[in-house]
């Protein structure tokens, strides 16, 4: 789940997966809304709030920074993470617990393993494998990783959309990236397992 403050969305919470059914098999969330709703914008988030989640892992401080108030709760290796800036003990609103950065204030991060609160340099698995964005829209909202350093710092993200950089795009590219991520990945039974779930949701067997 996603909860958001901030200048674009005041006070969201959206749940990605029903309570009542088990996640631990391929789960599909699906987005449905008129243009100009937001909804990618929401995935841009999640995004936004894995890469700064993953510098403060790798380099022990903050190289990215989301704007507004979040908490992101998301299961992984059979335990569920919280990654926020809004902290939970005793409901004391964000802006109590600020750091001064580069001259701005920014909220405290903190990070919880089944309620229990780690450190980032936590060594048991606390991001997802990969984090893939695909789109086929020459304008969508997700980053395009420009350079090595980008690449290194954010390295659990793929971007497969047809945007050669953050300005321009192209269908070449786009079959490009996605004919390479198929054959890395295409040896492995998690990858086979997946593809065969969505070429049967996709009517395509």
């Amino acid at each position: 789940s996603l909860e958001i403050d901030n200048e674009v969305f005041r006070k969201l919470k959206v749940d990605f997966s029903d309570p009542k059914k088990s996640v631990k098999s391929l789960y599909t969330t699906v987005f449905i809304g008129p243009n100009g709703t937001k909804k990618s914008l929401i995935l841009r988030l999640i995004i936004d709030i894995f890469r700064e989640l993953q510098g403060l892992i790798n380099n022990g401080k903050r190289s990215y920074y989301v704007k507004g108030t979040f908490r992101l709760i998301y299961s992984n290796q059979d335990s569920i993470f919280e990654f926020t800036n809004n902290f939970k003990v005793n409901f004391k609103p964000a802006f109590y617990n600020k750091n001064l950065v580069n001259g701005k204030f920014h909220p405290k991060m903190y990070l919880f393993e089944n309620d229990k609160e780690i450190p980032f340099d936590h060594i048991y698995p606390i991001l997802p494998v990969k984090l893939i964005a695909n789109s086929i829209m020459i304008n969508d909202k997700f980053p395009v990783l420009i350079n090595e350093k980008e690449a290194k710092n954010f390295s659990i993200y793929t971007y497969l959309g047809i945007k050669s950089n953050r300005q321009q795009a192209s269908k070449r590219s786009y079959l490009r990236k996605t004919i390479e991520e198929i054959s890395k990945n295409i040896k492995e039974p998690s990858f086979q397992i997946a593809l065969e779930e969505i070429i049967k949701f996709l009517n395509l067997n």
